[in-house]
């Protein structure tokens, strides 16, 4: 008998939530915004949010030259602990030192680039400016 009673409230219990979780969906339906772009709910305030206006894929600001210099700096920092690491090393792994060339190779990319597009000219022909002379 008394497991009789335990299984009753334990099926009384689960009804209870069950309508208080139906009841807690209602709620939450009727603060639903409906088709006319208005709430259905008097009873909660409605919160405008002003969402900002993407930025273009190639927009300058200075946030990117701020970070840009704070990597140079750490490269400049690397780059000179490195070699001094280097000058005491009899070896080293090929992955290693195909890094070190790939992080040439972009640097030099990136300077040449801004340096074409700042003084009209580089140092070395890069390919860059035979590729804006023909896109022109």
């Amino acid at each position: 008998m008394k497991s009789k009673l335990n299984d009753s409230s334990l099926i009384a219990e689960s009804y209870a939530s069950m309508l208080k979780r139906s009841e807690d969906t209602d709620n939450i339906a009727a603060a639903v915004p409906d088709t006319e772009g208005g709430c259905s709910s008097e009873s909660e305030p409605v919160i405008a949010v002003e969402v900002p206006e993407p930025a273009e894929d190639n927009y300058p600001d200075d946030s990117e030259v701020n970070m840009a210099m704070a990597e140079l700096y750490k490269i400049e920092k690397y780059a000179a602990s490195l070699s001094e690491l280097l000058q005491h090393s009899n070896s080293l792994e090929g992955w290693t030192a195909a890094k070190i060339t790939k992080a040439a190779d972009y640097l030099g990319s990136v300077f040449h680039k801004l340096d074409y597009d700042m003084n009209g000219h580089s140092m070395h022909n890069t390919g860059y400016e035979d590729a804006m002379e023909d896109g022109e």
